[in-house]
């Protein structure tokens, strides 16, 4: 039998002929437990794979127990274990963008993003954690408005104005970047169109 440490961890054999499993199936198992031939086993064992949650990193473990069932000789059944210890180091995830589908807003009423709108804007870095990240918001793809962030607590602006601009750049924590992103806004310039995807 064999298991890994981690709740978010698969394990599957490199094949799983001659094999019975009293637990698991040897494909994406958490813990599996098998008979078979030693021939069979060392060829189920020979390409073992170990696959963990893709936002999961740390210090895991792969424990083996093996059993001859007290086949041969005298003493009973004999058993012995052995472990793998594995490192699984960080990846550094892109962050993601949850936005509302087409908007539409009569010139030159001003068009609001938040929760209350039922069009929120959002930022996410599940690894960022607390850490700084950077949002750019741009209208310079197609020049026909202004945006603008009616709060702007807890962020560094590093490029245009949050007042009122074609483009600017804010950094700051995911929460401080939502929060400011609830109060987001949209203003078409004079003759310009007042529609678009968000």
């Amino acid at each position: 039998g064999s298991g890994a440490d981690a709740d978010l961890v698969d394990l599957t054999l490199a094949q799983t002929a001659g094999l019975s499993f009293f637990t698991g199936c040897g494909n994406g198992d958490r813990s599996m437990s098998f008979v078979g031939t030693a021939a069979a086993i060392n060829a189920a064992l020979d390409g073992l794979r170990y696959q963990g949650d893709p936002n999961w990193h740390g210090s895991d473990r792969i424990e083996l127990l093996a059993s001859d069932l007290g086949h041969r000789g005298s003493g009973g059944t004999k058993t012995t274990t052995a472990g793998i210890d594995v490192d699984v180091a960080p990846v550094n995830d892109a962050p993601t963008l949850s936005l509302p589908g087409q908007q539409s807003t009569p010139q030159p009423t001003p068009l609001l993003f938040s929760d209350a709108q039922g069009n929120a804007v959002r930022i996410s870095d599940v690894d960022a954690g607390a850490a700084t990240i950077q949002l750019t918001v741009s209208t310079l793809a197609l020049g026909n408005g202004t945006v603008a962030l009616g709060s702007t607590t807890g962020l560094t602006l590093m490029a245009g104005n949050t007042a009122g601009d074609t483009s600017f750049t804010v950094r700051g924590s995911q929460a401080d970047l939502n929060a400011a992103l609830q109060t987001l806004s949209f203003t078409a310039t004079a003759g310009g169109a007042a529609h678009g995807e968000a």
